[in-house]
Order: C-alpha cells, then structure tokens, then sequence
C-alpha cells in the first residue's frame, strides 16, 4: 500500500494538480474577464466597473439601481444637461442587481470617485416585497466580479443564508465561470463577434446608451391579460410606411414584462418580513454612504400605464415610513407621473423598461430634479 507521500508524488496526480493551479491562478488573477459574455450579468457589472475606472470624469453624484435605471437614463445627456451647474454624473446602474449586488459596486468605486458627493438611487415601488435570504444565480454572478472576498461580509450583513455552492461559486473562479467557459469554448468565434461589436459602439465614459427604437404601443391592449395575448400571438413586424417596429426579442420582452407584472409582489406569501428586510438592507448601503459623508437621493422612476396598480399611490406611504429607519436624512423623489400623458406607451420599450425617446424624456425631468432638489441638498 503506498503511503501518503508516494501518493502526491505521483506524476499521475501532480500533473493534472499543477494544471488545474495553473489554469485557476490565471482565472484568479482576471485574465479571463474581459472575454466573460457581454450581455451576461458577470460580462454587464465588468463592463460597467471597467468603464468607469477608465474613465476621466470624476463624478459628483452615482447613479445606482438596475435595468430601469440602466435603460432610463441617458448619462450622456444628463451630463450636457448639468454642464452649467458644474456636475458630473456617472451611472453604475445594472441589469437585475438586486440591493447587495448595487451595494458591493458602490463599495468598489466609491474609492476611485474622489469627487464623489452623493448617490442617486433609482428603484421601484415594488421591491421592499421582493428581498429575499438566498441569493440567486444571477446576481450571485455579478457580485462574484466586485471584490468577492469582501463579498462575504457584506452578504452577511444583508442577512443572506449562504450554501456550500454559493461559497465555491465566490470563491473559486474554475466554478466561477465554468459555465461562460464552456459556451466560449463551443463557439469562440461568436464571442469575439459579440466582444467586437460591443467594444466596437463603445462610449469611453458611459457603460450604456440606450438606442432602443422600438415601442410598448406597437401591442395594443387594455390590460395586462390583453397585452400577453397580443405579445403571445404576435404583430406585423413592420408598420404601414414599412418601417420595423418590432422583433422577436422586443415580444418577448413585452411579453415577459406583462407576465411579471401580473405577479405583485404583494400577493406572495410573507411579504410583510420582505419588506422589513428589504429597508433593514436599504439601510445598510445609506449607513456606508453616510459614513463616507455621501447623500442618498431616492428616485422613483415611471412606469408605463398599462400598469398602473404596481405604480399606485398607497405604495408610497411604505417607502416614506421604511426610509425612516435609514441613518441620515433620507429624500425620496418621486419621478412616477413623469411620463404621463396619452403618448405614454410610445416612450417605452416594454412596460417598466423606456426606448431611446423615453430615456431622454426621463433623462430630461431628472435633470430638473437634481437641479431643484438634489444640488441644494449636496454636502461639500
């Protein structure tokens, strides 16, 4: 029987070892990362982290918050549009994060702002309903590529309960990303298509733009049972003068939108211990920008008004009384009747994400807000 040290001397075993060493120091030192999947939720949240380290601007106020936040504002623009008052906006704002994923991107650039003032956090009148104690696989991913050694801590704190899997998934970088590796091995001449073209339209300051031209109003309908009828059957893709107004990607998007909707929150079983953890979360990002001598500003985005109930008044009042709790002196803006009006539909890609002519539009009402009521407010 061979003993313990004749076993590790084995070349059989060293080899493959030492391999494995090799391949996940590598991982571990970021080389992989700039060839992660652009549109995936690790790929996103490097993107956005990498613009924004790279950048020259040195912002005086953050933008966080997640696809709303990300398709609703144009930075560009908000930045032309502040030029005369001397402030410069950055939005770090990304596709699904959740509370602690938002958290860990502003405890990881918050270092690099050194002009930083203030955060602007752009979030939804639902989600108090939607916090919960395991994290999903999603945003699991993304909190993976900021700082995930620290990412324990700061999970802890936001009260998740962490399995075995989500340990090795932060920690090792082999489980990491052995799915996005597999899908750039099996066809690595379309990831670096997809890496191009995204690199190709590329902002130098901003993560994202949004170009999207599409609109909500292309399916017609009264409720949200009408529109997922409409979106499950289809439209012509292209209108009367022939221009396209939709695609495949645009109806299911519209589709996925309505159906979520239909699902509030507020019907879920234990939605009242959501809530409460979701401000006992909230309070933890406020407690580290208050610590940091940064103001919180909450902004309350649009919805489109075929969904009107998840937008309603009464949800307000749990916001004003879960923010009381937050350290500091918290603002809550609200932005919601920012886009009514009987072209509503037009300015939205689905129904709670804005096109290209929404963004502008939204962009346009949150410039007068930090004008009015965040740049008075702002510490110097």
């Amino acid at each position: 029987m061979k003993s313990w040290t004749d076993i590790f001397r084995d070349t059989r075993l060293l080899i493959p070892l030492a391999f494995f060493l090799c391949w996940e120091g590598c991982l571990q030192l970021g080389l992989y990362a700039p060839l992660l999947r652009p549109r995936s939720y690790a790929g996103n949240v490097e993107r956005i982290m990498r613009t924004i380290k790279g950048s020259k601007l040195q912002p005086d106020l953050l933008i966080l918050g997640t696809s709303v936040a990300y398709q609703g504002v144009n930075v560009e623009l908000l930045n032309q549009l502040l030029e005369k008052e001397g402030l410069v906006v950055q939005s770090a704002a990304s596709e699904g994060a959740i509370l602690v994923t938002q958290h860990s991107l502003y405890r990881e650039l918050a270092p690099h702002l050194k002009n930083l003032r203030g955060i602007i956090h752009v979030t939804e009148l639902t989600f108090p309903w939607t916090a919960r104690r395991l994290i999903d696989p999603s945003n699991r991913s993304m909190v993976a590529q900021i700082n995930r050694f620290r990412a324990f801590e700061l999970l802890e704190r936001h009260e998740f309960r962490l399995s075995a899997q989500d340990r090795a998934f932060l920690l090792i970088r082999s489980i990491t990303y052995q799915q996005d590796i597999r899908e750039f091995v099996t066809n690595p001449l379309r990831r670096f298509k997809e890496l191009g073209k995204i690199r190709e339209g590329a902002h130098p300051d901003f993560a994202y733009i949004n170009r999207e031209k599409f609109r909500l109003s292309a399916y017609p309908a009264n409720d949200l049972g009408e529109c997922m009828d409409v979106a499950t059957k289809g439209v012509k893709e292209f209108n009367e003068a022939g221009q396209r107004i939709t695609d495949n990607h645009h109806r299911q998007a519209v589709w996925r939108t309505c159906e979520v909707a239909v699902r509030d929150p507020l019907t879920q079983s234990g939605y009242s211990q959501w809530n409460a953890l979701f401000f006992r979360q909230m309070a933890r990002i406020h407690q580290d920008a208050h610590e940091r001598n940064h103001q919180v500003f909450t902004v309350l985005p649009p919805y489109s008004d075929l969904i009107p109930g998840l937008n309603a008044d009464w949800r307000l009042e749990h916001w004003q009384e879960g923010l009381k709790s937050v350290p500091g002196t918290p603002v809550l803006i609200d932005l919601r009747g920012s886009l009514d009006g009987p072209q509503n539909r037009d300015y939205y890609y689905d129904t709670i994400h804005l096109n290209e002519e929404g963004s502008i539009r939204f962009t346009r009402a949150l410039a007068h807000s930090i004008r009015e009521e965040i740049l008075p407010r702002l510490k110097n």
